[in-house]
Protein backbone atom coordinates (compact mmCIF):
# COMPACT_ATOMS: atom_id res chain seq x y z
CA UNK A 1 0.00 0.00 0.00
CA UNK A 2 1.54 3.17 -0.90
CA UNK A 3 1.52 6.11 1.31
CA UNK A 4 -1.10 7.73 -0.86
CA UNK A 5 -3.20 5.26 0.04
CA UNK A 6 -3.00 6.00 3.49
CA UNK A 7 -3.52 9.69 3.58
CA UNK A 8 -5.49 12.16 1.69
CA UNK A 9 -4.34 14.32 -1.00
CA UNK A 10 -5.05 17.82 -1.59
CA UNK A 11 -4.39 17.80 -5.60
CA UNK A 12 -4.07 15.51 -8.40
CA UNK A 13 -0.86 16.17 -10.35
CA UNK A 14 1.27 14.18 -7.82
CA UNK A 15 -0.33 11.25 -8.51
CA UNK A 16 0.15 11.93 -12.45
CA UNK A 17 4.12 12.76 -11.79
CA UNK A 18 3.82 9.01 -9.82
CA UNK A 19 3.36 7.13 -12.65
CA UNK A 20 4.93 9.05 -14.89
CA UNK A 21 8.36 8.23 -12.57
CA UNK A 22 7.42 4.85 -12.44
CA UNK A 23 7.25 4.36 -16.10
CA UNK A 24 10.48 6.35 -17.03
CA UNK A 25 12.30 3.59 -18.61
CA UNK A 26 9.38 3.10 -20.82
CA UNK A 27 9.58 4.51 -24.33
CA UNK A 28 8.50 8.31 -24.61
CA UNK A 29 6.59 10.74 -25.42
CA UNK A 30 4.01 8.75 -22.63
CA UNK A 31 0.51 11.36 -22.18
CA UNK A 32 -1.37 10.13 -18.92
CA UNK A 33 -4.19 11.20 -17.04
CA UNK A 34 -5.88 10.69 -13.71
CA UNK A 35 -9.47 11.17 -12.22
CA UNK A 36 -10.44 11.31 -8.63
CA UNK A 37 -11.18 12.77 -5.50
CA UNK A 38 -8.91 15.21 -3.65
CA UNK A 39 -9.33 17.14 0.10
CA UNK A 40 -9.35 20.85 0.43
CA UNK A 41 -9.97 23.05 3.68
CA UNK A 42 -13.63 24.47 4.16
CA UNK A 43 -15.10 25.96 7.06
CA UNK A 44 -18.48 25.79 5.07
CA UNK A 45 -18.21 21.53 5.48
CA UNK A 46 -19.42 20.00 8.27
CA UNK A 47 -16.12 17.97 8.63
CA UNK A 48 -14.16 21.46 7.88
CA UNK A 49 -13.35 19.46 4.51
CA UNK A 50 -14.82 19.96 1.07
CA UNK A 51 -14.16 16.47 -1.36
CA UNK A 52 -13.66 17.68 -5.06
CA UNK A 53 -13.49 15.76 -8.05
CA UNK A 54 -10.32 16.91 -9.94
CA UNK A 55 -8.48 15.69 -13.77
CA UNK A 56 -4.77 15.93 -13.81
CA UNK A 57 -3.63 15.43 -17.41
CA UNK A 58 0.35 15.35 -18.03
CA UNK A 59 2.52 15.35 -21.35
CA UNK A 60 5.64 14.02 -20.98
CA UNK A 61 8.68 14.69 -23.77
CA UNK A 62 11.43 16.20 -24.88
CA UNK A 63 9.44 19.28 -26.12
CA UNK A 64 6.53 18.95 -23.83
CA UNK A 65 6.19 22.93 -23.40
CA UNK A 66 3.20 25.15 -22.21
CA UNK A 67 2.03 25.24 -25.67
CA UNK A 68 1.14 21.83 -25.74
CA UNK A 69 -0.76 21.29 -22.77
CA UNK A 70 -2.69 24.37 -23.54
CA UNK A 71 -3.74 22.87 -26.92
CA UNK A 72 -5.23 19.52 -25.06
CA UNK A 73 -6.38 22.41 -22.98
CA UNK A 74 -8.84 24.22 -25.82
CA UNK A 75 -9.54 20.94 -27.52
CA UNK A 76 -11.94 19.74 -24.55
CA UNK A 77 -13.23 23.07 -24.29
CA UNK A 78 -13.97 23.24 -27.28
CA UNK A 79 -15.64 19.89 -27.29
CA UNK A 80 -17.68 21.28 -24.51
CA UNK A 81 -18.17 24.36 -26.27
CA UNK A 82 -16.97 26.63 -23.27
CA UNK A 83 -15.35 29.25 -23.29
CA UNK A 84 -12.15 30.29 -20.72
CA UNK A 85 -9.63 33.28 -19.85
CA UNK A 86 -6.42 32.68 -18.20
CA UNK A 87 -4.75 35.06 -15.74
CA UNK A 88 -0.74 35.10 -14.98
CA UNK A 89 -0.11 33.40 -11.19
CA UNK A 90 2.99 31.99 -9.43
CA UNK A 91 2.82 28.37 -8.18
CA UNK A 92 5.82 26.53 -6.74
CA UNK A 93 5.61 23.68 -8.81
CA UNK A 94 5.70 25.27 -12.17
CA UNK A 95 8.38 27.42 -13.98
CA UNK A 96 7.50 31.01 -13.26
CA UNK A 97 5.94 32.60 -16.16
CA UNK A 98 5.27 28.96 -17.79
CA UNK A 99 2.05 28.95 -15.41
CA UNK A 100 -1.60 29.94 -15.79
CA UNK A 101 -5.17 30.06 -13.55
CA UNK A 102 -8.08 28.92 -16.37
CA UNK A 103 -11.54 30.55 -15.61
CA UNK A 104 -15.22 29.74 -16.28
CA UNK A 105 -17.65 31.73 -16.00
CA UNK A 106 -15.45 33.73 -13.56
CA UNK A 107 -14.84 30.72 -11.44
CA UNK A 108 -11.32 29.53 -11.15
CA UNK A 109 -10.87 26.02 -12.67
CA UNK A 110 -7.67 24.84 -13.35
CA UNK A 111 -3.68 25.33 -12.93
CA UNK A 112 -2.16 24.94 -16.52
CA UNK A 113 1.71 24.79 -16.77
CA UNK A 114 5.26 23.34 -17.01
CA UNK A 115 6.63 21.38 -14.25
CA UNK A 116 9.45 23.30 -12.45
CA UNK A 117 12.88 21.11 -12.98
CA UNK A 118 13.07 21.21 -8.91
CA UNK A 119 10.12 19.09 -8.95
CA UNK A 120 11.28 17.14 -12.09
CA UNK A 121 14.22 16.05 -9.95
CA UNK A 122 12.36 14.98 -6.99
CA UNK A 123 10.15 12.33 -9.31
CA UNK A 124 13.80 10.90 -10.97
CA UNK A 125 12.08 12.60 -14.09
CA UNK A 126 14.20 13.59 -17.15
CA UNK A 127 11.71 14.60 -19.81
CA UNK A 128 9.97 18.22 -19.28
CA UNK A 129 6.60 17.59 -18.20
CA UNK A 130 3.83 20.31 -19.43
CA UNK A 131 0.08 19.35 -17.42
CA UNK A 132 -2.86 21.36 -16.34
CA UNK A 133 -5.23 19.92 -13.28
CA UNK A 134 -9.20 20.66 -13.61
CA UNK A 135 -12.03 20.77 -11.09
CA UNK A 136 -14.61 18.94 -12.35
CA UNK A 137 -17.09 19.87 -9.72
CA UNK A 138 -18.91 22.68 -11.83
CA UNK A 139 -19.96 19.72 -14.57
CA UNK A 140 -20.95 17.34 -11.98
CA UNK A 141 -22.87 19.53 -10.20
CA UNK A 142 -25.13 21.06 -13.57
CA UNK A 143 -25.26 17.38 -14.47
CA UNK A 144 -26.67 16.30 -10.95
CA UNK A 145 -29.27 18.74 -11.04
CA UNK A 146 -30.52 17.72 -14.55
CA UNK A 147 -31.17 14.25 -13.28
CA UNK A 148 -32.90 15.34 -10.02
CA UNK A 149 -35.40 17.73 -11.59
CA UNK A 150 -35.47 15.29 -14.54
CA UNK A 151 -36.24 11.72 -12.79
CA UNK A 152 -36.92 12.68 -9.47
CA UNK A 153 -33.60 11.43 -7.87
CA UNK A 154 -31.90 12.01 -4.61
CA UNK A 155 -28.52 13.92 -5.09
CA UNK A 156 -27.10 12.01 -2.58
CA UNK A 157 -27.69 8.40 -5.06
CA UNK A 158 -26.03 10.51 -7.76
CA UNK A 159 -22.45 9.79 -7.57
CA UNK A 160 -19.41 9.58 -10.45
CA UNK A 161 -19.18 6.05 -10.09
CA UNK A 162 -23.24 5.65 -10.13
CA UNK A 163 -24.31 3.34 -12.86
CA UNK A 164 -27.46 4.74 -15.06
CA UNK A 165 -29.64 1.48 -14.68
CA UNK A 166 -28.16 -0.33 -12.17
CA UNK A 167 -27.72 1.96 -9.68
CA UNK A 168 -29.92 4.94 -10.42
CA UNK A 169 -32.56 2.44 -12.34
CA UNK A 170 -32.92 4.93 -15.73
CA UNK A 171 -34.56 3.58 -18.77
CA UNK A 172 -33.42 3.96 -22.65
CA UNK A 173 -36.28 6.28 -22.68
CA UNK A 174 -34.93 8.12 -19.64
CA UNK A 175 -31.03 8.47 -21.29
CA UNK A 176 -33.17 9.60 -24.22
CA UNK A 177 -34.51 12.86 -21.82
CA UNK A 178 -30.72 12.88 -20.25
CA UNK A 179 -29.45 13.35 -24.28
CA UNK A 180 -31.73 16.07 -25.01
CA UNK A 181 -30.85 18.32 -21.62
CA UNK A 182 -27.34 17.65 -21.68
CA UNK A 183 -27.17 19.27 -24.98
CA UNK A 184 -27.84 22.42 -23.91
CA UNK A 185 -25.15 22.16 -21.74
CA UNK A 186 -22.31 21.10 -23.70
CA UNK A 187 -23.77 23.25 -26.57
CA UNK A 188 -23.30 20.65 -29.17
CA UNK A 189 -25.26 17.76 -30.61
CA UNK A 190 -24.92 14.11 -29.12
CA UNK A 191 -25.78 11.02 -30.81
CA UNK A 192 -27.90 7.99 -29.08
CA UNK A 193 -26.06 5.61 -31.03
CA UNK A 194 -22.82 7.25 -28.82
CA UNK A 195 -24.24 7.26 -25.57
CA UNK A 196 -25.13 3.44 -26.08
CA UNK A 197 -21.53 2.82 -24.40
CA UNK A 198 -22.13 5.36 -21.23
CA UNK A 199 -22.31 3.16 -18.16
CA UNK A 200 -21.90 5.67 -15.40
CA UNK A 201 -22.35 9.46 -14.47
CA UNK A 202 -18.55 10.08 -14.77
CA UNK A 203 -18.43 8.06 -18.55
Amino acid sequence: VSIEHNSVRSWIIPSVLEVLSKNKHNEMPQNVFNMGIIFKKDSKEESNVKEVTRLGVALCNEKADFTQIKQMLDYLFHLLELGYAMEEVEHESFIPGRVGRVLCEGKKIAFIGEIHPAVLVNWQLECPVACFELNLNEIFEKVKGIMVELFELNPDDIQLESRFREDLGLDSIDAIDLIVHLQSFVGQRLQPEEFKSVRTISD
